[in-house]
């Protein structure tokens, strides 16, 4: 008797079962994150910025996924076929595909879909903890990038111009020394003039004195000869 229950049970689970395995997991569409409850983000192509946080495959779903994420505060999930992922960013927005691209049953859930087997398709969630949450489109990379870059061009034309500044303070300075030596090498020279020819003006001889002197330059001028 008992047998006979239990064998009309088995085959009435039987179909329910058979259901069950034939019905397709539904990958949730994507919606508005919610605070305080789990929302789809979409199915993504990749886990990029997001991190595998080994848990048991037969707890992989959105439910033992995001108990996994929000226990490490972490406001993103993940589910890749046997894995679960957690992060502080959605993959980048260029990785959102078709939802139909997830289609592998969850193991503790199989009417629900977990990406697909070959970690080709991610189910990606939003815990509810944090409603604003960043793509991960590495769009932080290429503005310090170019600040950095804007900074050393800045900091190149600083430099250009210190030395332009320096350059010209340099040539005036020489200019304004060589200016004032050509200004007193002149001035000497002239004063030397004046001094010579006041010397010639006070040493000028009577016309004695200068025949005399005619004389002794001859006999200076002959001594020279031999």
């Amino acid at each position: 008797m008992h047998f006979s229950i239990i064998s009309a049970g088995l085959l009435l689970l039987a179909p329910l079962a058979s259901a069950a395995s034939a019905a397709t997991p539904t990958q949730q569409p994507k919606a508005d994150p919610k605070l305080g409850y789990p929302t789809s983000q979409g199915c993504f192509k990749s886990s990029k910025g997001l991190e595998d946080v080994g848990l048991d495959e037969i707890r992989v779903s959105s439910g033992g996924c995001r108990e996994a994420c929000r226990a490490i505060k972490k406001p993103v999930f993940a589910m890749g076929g046997l894995k679960c992922f957690c992060g502080d960013s959605y993959p980048p927005k260029s990785d959102l595909t078709d939802d139909s691209a997830c289609d592998y049953a969850c193991q503790a859930y199989p009417l629900e879909a977990c990406g697909n087997i070959d970690e080709t398709a991610f189910s990606v969630w939003n815990t509810g903890d944090k409603i604003s949450v960043p793509f991960n489109d590495g769009k932080d990379d290429e503005d310090s990038s170019s600040t950095a870059s804007g900074a050393s061009k800045t900091a190149t034309s600083a430099s250009g111009s210190k030395t332009a500044v320096s350059t010209s303070i340099i040539t005036g300075a020489v200019e304004s020394e060589t200016g004032l030596a050509t200004a007193a090498s002149a001035s000497g020279e002239t004063a030397s003039s004046t001094e010579s020819a006041a010397v010639a003006t006070s040493s000028v001889p009577s016309s004695g004195a200068k025949s005399m002197m005619g004389a002794g330059v001859a006999i200076f001028v002959a001594a020279l000869a031999v």
